[in-house]
């Protein structure tokens, strides 16, 4: 059988921005579910953090989401299995309150041919086995409250694939950032062939552990890099990635040539001004952007000579601030480092 796999989908980030909603549902209506039916798909595994806020949830964000995302599963009785991911434990040192059970578990009514319940959450680690038999390892958030019985639980295994929600050093965090002050090797995993992961937004892998990376851009950070799902068959154990063809993020090098401002509409745009000698088309065009888009940004500064140089990112933050520590000449260097990784990761997701 196959299985959907998605990973990190965040309801109610960036402060349930009302423009963020709609880029996420365009995801959600016109292609998962559409391809989850024209597939035949029942089962979805979700590998964490399917909240924003660890704390509250804003209920119109709620409402939505019962409506475009649980209803249609409820609709065509289809299961997802969610992992708790960090966003989702209320308390950083226990997942024992989260917001999928307390938001979505029913207890002891189970799915029939008159009630079908959408949502199964995992705060512990669990085997599941799916409709086909095909038996797999779920694996949740690893803390202070769960990590002595999720270890004795992969010792005790007899599976060979599992999912996870996983905070792994020497994994790309973002784009091109690596995870390298996270103190968790991922040797405890080696007893698995192959693990899938949640918690970095971006793809990466060692051929053993996969970062899946999450359905779709929420931060500049995930400019382009492609997003999306998965499709794992149990019985070829390929997991194939699915693309999720709407983007929140552009970048556009102006130099007088005219554009297609509609394209744009409700993005989040960046102006990069390479040419603007005509300067009543460059009103023109910028009026237009700032009347479709959610956001715009005109960078007309940035020192390069011709639009072959212009770079749409220079230094990433964490180099820059890394670089920055090291200028510093301190003892605590690392430890620095690692606080301000930590800062990083966690005001992104603000």
């Amino acid at each position: 059988m196959k299985v959907a796999i998605i990973t990190d989908t965040h309801f109610g980030a960036r402060s349930d921005s009302q423009a963020f909603s709609d880029y996420f549902y365009r995801f959600w209506t016109g292609t998962f579910f559409p391809y989850l039916d024209k597939h035949n798909i029942k089962t979805i595994i979700h590998s964490g953090d399917l909240m924003d806020r660890r704390k509250y949830v804003n209920y119109d964000t709620l409402a939505r989401m019962r409506k475009e995302f649980l209803q249609p599963m409820i609709n065509d009785k289809i299961t997802m299995h969610c992992i708790v991911g960090n966003h989702d434990t209320y308390y950083k040192n226990t997942s024992a309150t989260n917001s999928i059970e307390q938001l979505f578990a029913i207890d002891g009514i189970p799915n029939n041919d008159t009630f079908h319940t959408p949502v199964i959450g995992y705060e512990e680690a669990s085997e599941l086995i799916l409709p086909d038999g095909y038996k797999l390892d779920l694996l949740p958030w690893i803390n202070d409250g769960n990590e002595d019985r999720i270890l004795e639980f992969i010792k005790k295994s007899k599976n060979s694939v599992a999912f996870g929600h996983f905070d792994l050093s020497g994994f790309e965090m973002m784009k091109g950032v690596k995870s390298v002050y996270h103190s968790r090797s991922p040797d405890f995993l080696d007893k698995y062939d192959t693990v899938y992961s949640g918690h970095f937004h971006t793809k990466s892998d060692n051929g053993h552990v996969y970062y899946l990376g999450n359905t779709y851009e929420i931060t500049w950070a995930d400019y382009n890099d492609p997003r999306g799902f998965h499709i794992f068959d149990t019985e070829t154990l390929e997991c194939e990635f699915i693309l999720n063809p709407h983007t929140m993020h552009s970048k556009i090098i102006y130099d007088d040539t005219p554009i297609d401002t509609d394209s744009y509409a409700n993005q989040i745009v960046k102006v990069i001004v390479d040419k603007k000698d005509d300067i009543e088309l460059f009103n023109r065009v910028c009026e237009e952007l700032e009347k479709k888009c959610e956001v715009l940004s005109i960078i007309e500064d940035h020192g390069l000579l011709s639009s072959d140089q212009i770079e749409f990112e220079t230094e990433d933050t964490i180099t820059t601030l890394e670089k920055y520590v090291d200028n510093l000449s301190i003892d605590n260097g690392k430890q620095v480092k690692k606080i301000l990784h930590e800062i990083y990761v966690e005001a992104l997701s603000i």
